[in-house]
């Protein structure tokens, strides 16, 4: 799902925000158990994410975090949902699902979408995502 959204806002600039809520952004171990395209495309390496992953600029002039535990056992190994162009917010939580279903990760995904739009950055400070 993040995947699309990170497309989309490539595409359109009707998005100010993007938050992933631990996201494969970097693949995942267990999809090498299953032979489903959609987990093909969730590998480490994919052709599907290095296409995805490939310019992480066009997400410069959002607000983009993600969210990630470092306890998840389904995005393995778990520091593959960090972005190097988000904000990265560890919250330790036992399990992948328990992010969207425990207070503390809801708490910190509210107020991810609160905060105030960022102002757009040029291309040389991109450049150093």
């Amino acid at each position: 799902r993040a995947h699309c959204l990170r497309a989309r806002a490539r595409r359109r600039r009707q998005v100010d925000r993007l938050v992933t809520i631990s996201s494969p952004n970097q693949g995942t171990l267990l999809a090498f158990l299953n032979r489903r395209v959609g987990c093909k495309q969730m590998r480490p390496g994919s052709a599907f994410l290095q296409k995805l992953n490939h310019d992480c600029s066009a997400l410069r002039d959002l607000n983009v975090t993600s969210f990630w535990t470092p306890l998840d056992l389904i995005i393995l190994p778990a520091k593959s949902s960090r972005l190097p162009c988000a904000v990265n917010k560890e919250i330790p939580v036992i399990a992948h699902p328990l992010m969207i279903l425990q207070r503390k990760p809801l708490d910190e995904i509210a107020k991810a979408l609160s905060q105030p739009i960022r102002r757009r950055l040029t291309r040389q400070e991109c450049s150093k995502l």
